[in-house]
């Protein structure tokens, strides 16, 4: 969908490991009526397509990132 390919390209565009809350902000510029439900499911559907992963990060929020090579 459109809203993904905004998510992963995004996610592809920064060194950052950016929460799902800061990808909102950020694709919302481009598309100013996605949803943060939207968001997420975008992000979990990269994740199980292997496009893109989860990092943890202890007691914070979840992070993402577009790499998925080791780094």
């Amino acid at each position: 969908t459109k809203q993904r390919t905004a998510v992963h390209d995004y996610l592809c565009s920064v060194e950052s490991h950016p929460t799902a809350e800061e990808v909102f902000a950020a694709v919302r510029r481009h598309i100013p009526n996605i949803s943060l439900a939207t968001v997420y499911k975008a992000l979990e559907a990269l994740v199980d397509a292997g496009l893109a992963s989860k990092v943890a990060s202890g007691d914070g929020p979840a992070r993402y990132d577009g790499r998925t090579d080791a780094h």
